[in-house]
């Protein structure tokens, strides 16, 4: 799974590479320490479904899901695993 993790910080470097050089871990606020709002939270799973193959429902959409990267990085793991 570790390549999935990979593939969702190239996501985000993509996302915000305009943006001063940040490091992405797992520890990482996505709505602080990058300063998504509403809009660009529902942009990134957009990109996200598309990307991995997955949707996600009203139930995965909660705070402590994207509140650090490694918690968002769990939840597209699991739900990619689901659809295999």
């Amino acid at each position: 799974m570790e390549d999935m993790k990979e593939k969702l910080y190239v996501l985000l470097k993509e996302k915000y590479k305009g943006e001063e050089e940040i490091s992405f871990d797992e520890d990482m606020d996505l709505m602080e320490d990058l300063k998504m709002d509403s809009v660009a939270v529902m942009e990134l799973l957009a990109e996200v479904e598309e990307a991995f193959g997955i949707q996600f429902s009203n139930v995965e959409l909660l705070s402590e899901n994207f509140s650090r990267l490694g918690n968002f990085c769990s939840l597209v793991e699991r739900m990619a695993g689901q659809r295999e």
